[in-house]
């Protein structure tokens, strides 16, 4: 089964940035987002993560488009990694997403 009959959301390539950390640790690592969707999104990291672990990630938002706004803080589960990619790729599902935060993603995945 491909990717997209798994999803129920389109998926939507976009270049971004993200600011991350895992649940119960204090360290934070930068990744490249290569698309988003409305329930997750695939990034590129330097560091290999382990699948089921809980992040909370910070998308940078563009400033020509969002000039007055915060970065978007999204919580995920980590479903998928692929360690043979260069970076590595990493699949996440969101999880606890508000309206507001929902809202704000729509808003985000329009550009694209």
């Amino acid at each position: 089964m491909g990717d997209d009959e798994r999803r129920n959301e389109k998926r939507y390539d976009c270049f971004g940035k993200t600011l991350n950390q895992l649940k119960g640790t204090e360290e934070t690592f930068r990744a490249f987002v290569l698309d988003v969707s409305k329930t997750g999104m695939k990034i590129q990291s330097q560091i290999a993560l382990d699948i089921g672990s809980d992040i909370e990630i910070q998308l940078d938002l563009p400033r020509k488009e969002f000039p007055e706004s915060s970065p978007i803080i999204l919580h995920g589960k980590i479903k998928w990694v692929d360690e043979e990619a260069t970076p590595v790729a990493v699949g996440i599902e969101f999880t606890e997403l508000d309206q507001d935060t929902v809202n704000k993603l729509e808003s985000f995945i329009k550009i694209w």
